[in-house]
C-alpha cells in the first residue's frame, strides 16, 4: 500500500512511519515546510513543499497514495501561539490538501482530530457536536465539517478520527504538548507538580494510537466516518504522584541522594472536572487488544527529562531590563523616522547653496531647491519628494523675508507659482518614481513567483525519476514479474526433453513460494497420472487420480481458470491450473502450500503466466520426440533403442536424487518365450508411463515410473503370465552399468 503522511515532525508522525514501513508499505511525507530541516524516520519520498503551493495536485500524482493520513490538530507546522493567524493557515491549508486529494480521486483520506473540540463538560460520544470556544478547537472542528463536507460532496472515503489525550515522550522543551509531560517539566523545574482535585482525564499513547490508526487504515470497510480513540481514564491526582514517584526513582538509579521529594499540589474545583471520549464505537467494530501503562510511560518521560535537562531548561525566556525592552519597542518607530532625518540632513547644504547662490551672476539661476526635490523624488520616490518639497519651501519663503516683509511675500503670485511648479516636478517624478519602483517589484515578485515553480517542478520531477527508477528496478528483481518469470522458466530449454517436467516442478516450487508442487499428466480421459512431485506432502493424491471428481478443482480447470482454494479445504491443493493442448487437458499443476495472503488473483496470474511458459518448453520437447520417433524405437515396436533408453534413465536418476520422482527397474531374462516376442506384447502388462528399452547386448529393461519397489510385483506377475520371467534391479550412483552400456 502507498501512504502519504502529511505532517509536521512529531512523534506521532515518526511512530506512523515506522510501523508503516515495518508492515512493508510505502510511506511517501509532505512536511508542510518549504525549508524542513526536521529529522523524520526513513520514508520513500520526501516533500517539503506548503500545503498552499499550487503544485500540490501534482504531489498527490506523484505519490500515488492509496491512502493519506493528514495529522491535524497535531500537525507542528502550527504551534498555536498565534492562535488567530495559525487557525486561517490551518484552514486554508487543509482546503488544499483537500481539493488536491478530489482532483487526485481515488484512496482513503484520515483527518485526525483531538478532544480540544470540546469544552470540558465529561465524557462525549461521536453523536455530540463540538462547543470549544478556543481559536484553535474551533480551527479544527471548521477542519472536521470541511472533510465531512468533502466527503458528502464528492463521495469520497474520507474518516475522522479524534484522538483523546494524546501523550508520548518529549524530546524537547517545543514537544511538551500533553499534561503528563507538563507535569513532569513543573516538576524538574519548581519541585513541585500541581493537579487540580476530582479531575479526570482520558489518554493514549501515541504507540496505542499507531496500532488503531493502523488497524483503520487494513480495515477494508468502515461503518462511520467518524471515530472516537482514547485510552485509560486516570485522575490528574494519580498521575501527579505517578511523576513524583518517577522523579525519586530516577534520582535512585543515578546514585543522587534527594535533597526534597518532590511535592504534590493538590487544588481543590467546584465539582468534578471529567474530559473523555467515548470510544464505544471504535472498540466493538475494530477492537482493543492493548494499550500501554500509563505509570511506566510516566517513568520514560520523566528519564528523559532527567537525563537531558539541558533541552528542557535552556530555553526557558529571560526577563530582560525595562530600558532594553523600552529600546526594542521603540525600533520600529527610529526606523519609520530615519529616512524624514536623513532628508532634513540633505536640506542643510541645499539650503546653503541657494543662499549663497542668490547674489551671484553666475548661480543667481540655478533652483538649488528644485535640484533637491528632484534629487529625492527620483532616488526615494514620492513620498520623500513631497517632504524635500515642504522644507525647499519652508526654505525659499526664509531667504525672501531677507529683503522683504513675510506679508509681501505672501501676496507675491511668483511664490504660488514656484511652490506649485515645485510641488508638481516633485510629486509627478516621485510617482514615476514609485512606479517604477512597484513594477520592479512585482517583476521580481513574479520571477520569484515563477522560479519557484520552475524549482518545485524540478523537485516533483527528480522525485518522480527517482519513483520511477526504484519502480522500476523493483519490477525487474522482484520474484514474481513477468520478466523474472521468463528468466527463471527460459531455463528449461537447457535441459533434454526427458528432464523438462522434472525441472518445470522445481521451477514451480520457486516462483509461487511453495514447498509442495506437484505436476500430473492427463492421457484424455478421466484420470491424471503423478508425474514429478517435490514433497510427499506435494503426493496427497496419491499416483493415479480421477481429476474429474475433485469437486470445484474440476469446474475451474474445465473453464480454463486457475482454482484457488478459497475453502482451505484440506483435501485439495491451494491453487491449480492446467495446461491445454486442442482444448484438451494434458497437465494439471499442483500448489499444496501457500499462505493465506498470497492466495489472490494475482497469484493466480502468475501461475497461469508460469504454466503458459512451461507449456511452451514441454510442447518444444514433444515436437522434438515427435520428429525423431523412427529413431528411437526399435522397428515398430514401443521398445526404445539403447541410446535413447539410457538418457531416458539418466534423468529418471537425476529426479530421483533430488527428490522429484520414485520409480523401479525391471530387467527381463531368458525364460519359456524368447524375447524376440515381447514386442507385441508390451502395451498389455505396462501403464501409458512406463517405458521398456533395450540396452547393448540384448537386454531388456522395463522403468515404472512412480512406482516403488512393492508396485514391481504387479508388473512381474503380467510378465509372468506372458510367459516372461523378470527381476528387480537396484541402482545407485556407483552402479552405471545401464547407463554405460545404454550409450
Amino acid at each position: 500500500m502507498n501512504v502519504l503522511l502529511i505532517g509536521a515532525a512529531s512523534e506521532l508522525a515518526n511512530q506512523l512511519i515506522k510501523k508503516m514501513n515495518k508492515e512493508g508499505h510505502r510511506v511517501s511525507l509532505l512536511t508542510g515546510s518549504r525549508y524542513g530541516q526536521e529529522k523524520y524516520e526513513r520514508v520513500f519520498e520526501r516533500y517539503d513543499f506548503q500545503y498552499t503551493n499550487v503544485s500540490m495536485i501534482e504531489i498527490f500524482e506523484s505519490a500515488a497514495p492509496d491512502a493519506v493520513i493528514y495529522l491535524g490538530a497535531y500537525d507542528r507546522t502550527y504551534n498555536w501561539v498565534n492562535a488567530q493567524e495559525d487557525s486561517v493557515r490551518f484552514i486554508s491549508g487543509l482546503m488544499s490538501i483537500l481539493m488536491a486529494y478530489a482532483s487526485y480521486g481515488r484512496g482513503r483520506f484520515l483527518f485526525l482530530s483531538s478532544e480540544a473540540v470540546f469544552s470540558w463538560t465529561g465524557e462525549k460520544k461521536e453523536t455530540d457536536k463540538p462547543d470549544d470556544t478556543e481559536l484553535k478547537g474551533m480551527a479544527v472542528a471548521q477542519g472536521e465539517a470541511l472533510c465531512d463536507s468533502f466527503r458528502i460532496s464528492r463521495d469520497m472515503d474520507i474518516l475522522t478520527v479524534r484522538l483523546g489525550g494524546l501523550y508520548g515522550v518529549a524530546r524537547e522543551l517545543s514537544y511538551v504538548d500533553s499534561f503528563p509531560a507538563a507535569m513532569s517539566l513543573e516538576a524538574l523545574q519548581t519541585g513541585h507538580v500541581s493537579a487540580r482535585a476530582d479531575c479526570k482525564r482520558s489518554l493514549l499513547h501515541v504507540a496505542d494510537a499507531v496500532q488503531f490508526l493502523g488497524q483503520i487504515l487494513a480495515a477494508p470497510e468502515h461503518k462511520y466516518n467518524l471515530y472516537h480513540i482514547t485510552g485509560q481514564t486516570v485522575e490528574e491526582e494519580e498521575v501527579a504522584r505517578y511523576v513524583a514517584a518517577a522523579f525519586v526513582e530516577q534520582r535512585k538509579e543515578r546514585g543522587e541522594t534527594p535533597n526534597e521529594e518532590i511535592k504534590v499540589d493538590v487544588t481543590k474545583g467546584k465539582g468534578t472536572l471529567h474530559m473523555s471520549l467515548d470510544c464505544t464505537r471504535f472498540r466493538e467494530e475494530f477492537g482493543i487488544n492493548r494499550l500501554n501503562d500509563v505509570n511506566e510511560s510516566v517513568q520514560k518521560i520523566v528519564r528523559r527529562m532527567v537525563r537531558h535537562k539541558e533541552l528542557f531548561l535552556t530555553d526557558r525566556e529571560v526577563a530582560l531590563p525595562w530600558y532594553k525592552r523600552l529600546w526594542m519597542k521603540a525600533g520600529w518607530a527610529f526606523q519609520a523616522l530615519l529616512p524624514f532625518l536623513e532628508n532634513m540632513i540633505a536640506f542643510i547644504p541645499f539650503f546653503i547653496l541657494n543662499n549663497h547662490a542668490a547674489g551671484s551672476q553666475f548661480f543667481a539661476k540655478i533652483d538649488f531647491y528644485l535640484l533637491y526635490v528632484l534629487l529625492f523624488a527620483i532616488i526615494f520616490g514620492q513620498q520623500q519628494a513631497a517632504f524635500s518639497a515642504i522644507l525647499a519651501t519652508f526654505g525659499y519663503l526664509f531667504r525672501q523675508m531677507y529683503d522683504r516683509t513675510g506679508f509681501d511675500v505672501l501676496l507675491d503670485y511668483n511664490t504660488y507659482i514656484w511652490i506649485a511648479q515645485l510641488f508638481i516636478l516633485g510629486l509627478i517624478v516621485g510617482y514615476l518614481k514609485d512606479r517604477i519602483s512597484d513594477q520592479k517589484v512585482e517583476a521580481k515578485e513574479d520571477h520569484t513567483y515563477m522560479a519557484g515553480q520552475v524549482d518545485d517542478i524540478k523537485e516533483i520531477n527528480s522525485s518522480n525519476v527517482r519513483v520511477k527508477d526504484a519502480m522500476q528496478t523493483q519490477i525487474i528483481n522482484q520474484s514474481d514479474s513477468v520478466g523474472k518469470i521468463y528468466e527463471i522458466t527460459s531455463t528449461l530449454d537447457q535441459y533434454s526433453y526427458d528432464e523438462v517436467l522434472f525441472y518445470a516442478a522445481e521451477i514451480l516450487s520457486q516462483i509461487m513460494g511453495s514447498e509442495d508442487v506437484a505436476i500430473y499428466t492427463v492421457s484424455g480421459g478421466p484420470y491424471a497420472r503423478l508425474f514429478t512431485a517435490t514433497s510427499p506432502v506435494a503426493r496427497t493424491l496419491g499416483n493415479s487420480m480421477r481429476y474429474v471428481e475433485l469437486e470445484g478443482l474440476y469446474d475451474e480447470i474445465k473453464e480454463k481458470r486457475v482454482f484457488i482454494n478459497r475453502q482451505l479445504d484440506p483435501k485439495l491443493p491451494k491453487m491449480a491450473s492446467a495446461i491445454y493442448d486442442s482444448d484438451e487437458v494434458r497437465l494439471l499443476l499442483l500448489v499444496w502450500s501457500l499462505p493465506w495472503e498470497k492466495m489472490t488473483l494475482g497469484q493466480a496470474n502468475i501461475l497461469a503466466v508460469t504454466g503458459a511458459l512451461i507449456q511452451n518448453a514441454v510442447l518444444h520437447a514433444n515436437r522434438y520426440l515427435e520428429a525423431l520417433h523412427s529413431d528411437r524405437f526399435i522397428g515398430d515396436t514401443p521398445i526404445l533403442q539403447p541410446a535413447e533408453f539410457g538418457s531416458l534413465l539418466r534423468a529418471y536418476y537425476k529426479a530421483q536424487t533430488r527428490g522429484l520422482t520414485v520409480y523401479s527397474v525391471l530387467e527381463l531374462l531368458p525364460g519359456e518365450r524368447p524375447l524376440e516376442e515381447l514386442g507385441g506384447n508390451v502395451k498389455s502388462f505396462i501403464r501409458p508411463n512406463d517405458y521398456v528399452g533395450e540396452l547393448q547386448g540384448g537386454r531388456l529393461i522395463v522403468l515404472l515410473t512412480n512406482t516403488d519397489e512393492a508396485g514391481c510385483t504387479t508388473v512381474m506377475g503380467r510378465l509372468e503370465k506372458l510367459g516372461f520371467r523378470s527381476e528387480p534391479i537396484q541402482l545407485t550412483g556407483e552402479e552405471k552399468e545401464l547407463y554405460d552400456t545404454a550409450v
